[in-house]
């Protein structure tokens, strides 16, 4: 799947970081990474964002936010990447982080994590990226349902923006225990 790819392939981007890679190792590594990037570009879809399975026609919110965030990085790391591709991340980052609306209190823990934990992932990728949406952030800020796993990722997009205070604000004396919630509906 589509989140497996980008594991892969962040973990190659940081091996050198953890170690001494040969030259014939730096070679595969590379080649590995240019793989990854071009299977990913088969898995966007139209609109910009991006899908668990090849051929599936459904976005994963979270998953296109993870994917952004290896394009990112990637870039850092000298790959290139399409433009068309990027550009149409970008767009519907910035179209999806704009429509986002709180549903109200939330009726149990996955759906505030899942609610508002996409949301603020998405905001910080947009801030890693360099367009930061900084209306769009203040409004997930003062939702007033925020998870503390949320207000750590918004304050982490406000730092990357250049706001130190606000993201200082944000978390200021909050606790760095997260509480143990499970990803599964059940």
């Amino acid at each position: 799947c589509t989140e497996q790819l980008v594991s892969k392939a962040i973990s190659l981007l940081c091996q050198p970081k953890f170690r001494n890679l040969t030259d014939a190792e730096q070679t595969a590594m590379e080649t590995a990474v240019k793989r990854f990037i071009t299977n990913l570009y088969g898995r966007q879809q139209p609109s910009g964002g991006f899908s668990y399975w090849e051929g599936d026609r459904q976005v994963s919110e979270w998953l296109t936010s993870y994917v952004g965030h290896f394009f990112i990085l990637a870039k850092e790391h000298g790959y290139e990447l399409q433009s068309a591709v990027f550009d149409k991340w970008l767009s519907y980052q910035r179209k999806a982080a704009q429509n986002w609306r709180e549903e109200g209190k939330p009726s149990n823990r996955y759906t505030l994590v899942q609610s508002d934990l996409v949301q603020a992932y998405r905001l910080y990728t947009l801030a890693l990226a360099g367009r930061a949406e900084i209306g769009t952030m203040n409004r997930l800020k003062g939702s007033g349902h925020l998870s503390l796993q949320a207000r750590w990722r918004l304050a982490a997009a406000y730092a990357v923006s250049g706001k130190q205070q606000v993201a200082t604000n944000l978390v200021g004396n909050l606790s760095r225990q997260v509480e143990a919630y499970s990803s599964c509906n059940n």
